[in-house]
């Protein structure tokens, strides 16, 4: 944005559905640490609770360094709330996801893994997406952002296999 004077003000305004920004034209910016995660999940669990809110689902998928911090979290024994998490697939591409799937499947398949306090069940499937963005998203791995998930585009075709795919597999 640029003021009357037409000198930029130093705020940026997202058009994509999914942010690209912090991948391109804020690259140099200090990213997000596993550390920074872990104080940010303690965090917003406090003030979740002081609403009572008592268990979240993530819908959208977490990415690998996300389920990280979730389990490590747990482990401590820190994660207070009921966590459902539904994995975002980190591959780009369905020759991968047929591998991946299955993989995904043995063990957060079903009733999925985990206990009482974190569940992993499941995987978020993109429908369509912007190819120019997923490209953006996957070359940026492992890291995922501030989001912490990866959006994907598949054809109707590419989805349509991958969920098949994914049911088969109890996901």
């Amino acid at each position: 944005v640029r003021d009357a004077a037409g000198e930029p003000t130093g705020l940026f305004v997202e058009h994509n559905l999914i942010q690209v920004l912090e991948f391109t034209l804020m690259r140099a910016a200090p990213r997000f640490t596993h550390a920074d995660r872990m104080r940010a999940l303690v965090d917003s669990q406090r003030r979740y609770a002081a609403r009572g809110v008592t268990a979240v689902y993530e819908g959208h998928g977490v990415a690998p360094e996300i389920l990280r911090v979730y389990r490590e979290t747990h482990e401590r024994g820190d994660l207070v709330l009921r966590a459902t998490l539904a994995l975002s697939p980190t591959w780009a591409d369905v020759a991968t996801a047929r591998r991946m799937i299955p993989e995904l499947g043995a063990w957060a398949g079903g009733r999925g893994a985990g206990d009482d306090r974190l569940r992993v069940g499941g995987i978020c499937l993109h429908y369509g997406g912007d190819p120019e963005v997923a490209r953006i998203l996957h070359e940026s791995q492992p890291y995922t952002g501030w989001a912490g998930f990866v959006e994907t585009a598949n054809t109707p075709a590419e989805y349509r296999e991958q969920a098949e795919l994914a049911a088969r597999h109890g996901l």
